[in-house]
Parts: structure tokens; sequence; C-alpha cells
């Protein structure tokens, strides 16, 4: 690595760090701002009846927001590092014009190419970044990126009931509350049916606990329903556990939309290949859509580096804003293409329609036409 290299290398980490926070820091302030009375009851709450003075609220109200905000930090990254890469990029290209340092590349007879390369490989190290941020980070943190506004302070998402969810094996089960903590149902009513859809037996149980295969009971008890003997009362049978595909995950993914993107690649790989599991296909897009968005990210920097990559004068104001709208569409229609995906293609194969068929060739040919 040449000093040059390591001169744009420098510069674009350091814009990509300060552009990151700056976009982050907004964010969470516009949000701040908008549900600071939230934070200032999750404290009185906490703190009730301990008579702390005005300096330990203001420190326990500070805490509750750098609870709450520091493991967006993650999230953040995932989902605007194509985006913030592009103005990085951009804001390291034109500080090298305006400080006439690519006047100095060029009369030294560097390739504009080889200019570019420095970045284009800092681009791909930051896209690893995000995929062992997927795979390691997120999912860690999803019970604390799930909490709202009505959660602050608490160490895990609240609880909730279970409304007649069906666990794709002639099952319907209602829970009073679901626990995502403990794994536990409180007050659980299972409905059984049989192979022709006609309601079997009825399972109650006192609490039921998520065993890696299926619920173990407490006081688990089935009465039959069956109406082939009416003149006699059915005989609840003690049950110890129950066979389901219904775990915490697809319970949470049921009732929090956001949480299957945080899962990893082995727990959404789980998911399809469980029988029963609603969405198959939109799983499968999220798991090849990792890979794709990594393309879509590169492939996006070939298309906007043409625009810095000049020899002559121009105005950089016009050349930021035509690489903004050229980075924006790649980006947004990436995103569209990863998430909707083509009806009659696998979804394993849709997500990479847009990045090999439209964007691959615009990239090349934007390369194609860099003069250097």
């Amino acid at each position: 690595m040449t000093f040059l290299d390591r001169y744009i290398l420098r510069q674009f980490l350091l814009n990509f760090v300060l552009l990151f926070l700056l976009l982050f820091v907004f964010t969470c302030m516009i949000d701040l701002f908008l549900n600071i009375d939230r934070f200032v009851e999750a404290v009185d709450a906490t703190v009730a009846g301990e008579g702390l003075s005005g300096l330990a609220r203001a420190w326990a109200t500070a805490w509750m927001v750098i609870d709450f905000y520091a493991p967006r930090v993650f999230q953040f990254y995932s989902f605007l590092l194509g985006i913030i890469s592009i103005g990085a990029i951009g804001f390291t290209l034109v500080q090298m014009h305006r400080h006439r340092e690519m006047t100095a590349v060029l009369a030294a007879g560097v390739s504009l190419h080889r200019v570019a390369m420095p970045l284009i490989l800092a681009v791909i190290g930051l896209n690893v970044l995000q995929l062992v941020n997927r795979e390691v980070m997120l999912p860690r943190l999803a019970p604390l990126l799930l909490r709202n506004h009505g959660e602050i302070g608490r160490s895990e998402v609240e609880g909730f009931r279970v409304n007649m969810a069906s666990d794709g094996a002639h099952r319907v089960i209602y829970a009073r509350h679901f626990s995502p903590a403990a794994a536990e149902l409180e007050k659980p009513f299972i409905w059984e049916y049989d192979d022709n859809d006609e309601l079997a037996r009825l399972i109650t149980a006192t609490s039921a606990t998520w065993a890696g295969d299926g619920w173990a009971l407490t006081d688990g008890k089935a009465t039959p329903l069956s109406q082939a003997d009416t003149m006699t009362a059915p005989t609840p049978q003690p049950v110890a556990k129950i066979q389901s595909h219904l775990d915490p995950t697809a319970l949470l993914m049921r009732r929090h939309l956001e949480f299957r993107q945080m899962l990893n690649l082995r727990q959404l790989g789980e998911l399809v290949q469980r029988e029963g599991t609603r969405g198959v296909d939109e799983l499968e897009r999220m798991r090849f859509g990792r890979f794709s968005q990594v393309l879509i990210n590169i492939l996006t920097l070939l298309m906007t580096l043409p625009f810095f990559l000049i020899r002559e004068p121009r105005n950089l104001l016009v050349q930021s804003v035509n690489c903004s709208a050229v980075g924006l569409t790649a980006q947004i229609g990436g995103a569209v293409g990863v998430t909707v995906g083509i009806p009659w293609a696998p979804p394993a194969a849709s997500v990479f329609a847009i990045p090999l068929l439209i964007l691959l060739p615009l990239a090349v040919w934007r390369m194609m036409r860099v003069e250097t």
C-alpha cells in the first residue's frame, strides 16, 4: 500500500465516521425531542421514592437515553451503509479536487482507476463488516432493538398476548401472556384438529415453556372433543409436552415484523426448512438479500465514482447533485428489488435480478467512460 493509498483511505474513513455520526445523532435528537416526556416518565417510574437530586435525575435520564439509542447504532449501520459510503466518497474526492491534490496525482502519472482502488476496497471491507454485524450483533441486540418508547428502561421487549396463532400442525394456540425472555406462555389454550380439520381435543395448562422442539406443559391436560359419545363427559388426560413449529422466534416474528430482519442466516434457514412457516418466500429473499445488498452497494459505488474521477475542471456541486440522484435511485431500486422480488422467479434468484441485469451493466459502462 502506497502513501497515496493510505492518505485516500484515511480521508475516506474519517469522512465516513463523521457523516455516520452526524446522521445518527441528528436522527436520535429528533426522536428524543419528540419523546422526551417518555424518558422523563421512565426515570420517574424507576427512581420513584428515592429522593434523588436534580443532577442525579439528569444523569439517570441521560443514561436512559444512551441505553435506548446506543444499540441502534448497529441497526443504523445496517440500513444506511450504502448511502453513507457514497456520501463519504463524494466528500473525499471533492476535497482532493478543491485542494488541487487530484491535479498533483494526475501530474505524477497516476491513473484515476488507481485512485479509486483504495475506495473500492474500503467499501468492500465495510460491507463485509455489515455481514458480520447482521450475523452477530443484530441477533444479540434484537430484544433491545424491538423496544418502543413505552418500554424505555427495560432490558428486553415487553411480553404480549398470543391470539389464536396457528402452528402449521393442526393446532391453534392462545395464551394470556407470552414472555420472550423466559420463552414462556401463561395459561395456554391449544385446540388440536384431526386430518379432516375437525376439532379433536383441547389442551390446557398453567404454563408452557419452550423446550427446544416443543412446549413443555405445566399441569397440562388434554380433553377429547370427539362427538362419538355425547352422553358421557370426556375425561381429561395428562399431557407433558406438545411438538410445535410455533417457537418463540415465530411468535416474535408475528408480533414484530422488523424482528425477521434481525435474524442471522442460520435462523432464517431453520425457519425456511421448518414445516408450517408462513412467508417462506419472503424469508428466502431476506436470506439471499443479505448478499444481494452487498453487491448493490458495490455496484452503486462503481456507478457514482466517475462523477468525481474527472481530469478537467467541472462544477463539483452539479457533479455531487448528479451523484446523489444516481446513488439514491440505485439504492432504492435495489432495496425494492430485494424486498419484492420477481413473482415468476425463485426467491433466491429474484433478489439478484436488479443488481445483475441493471446495475452491473451500468456500473461497467460508467467505469469504462472514465478518462484516465
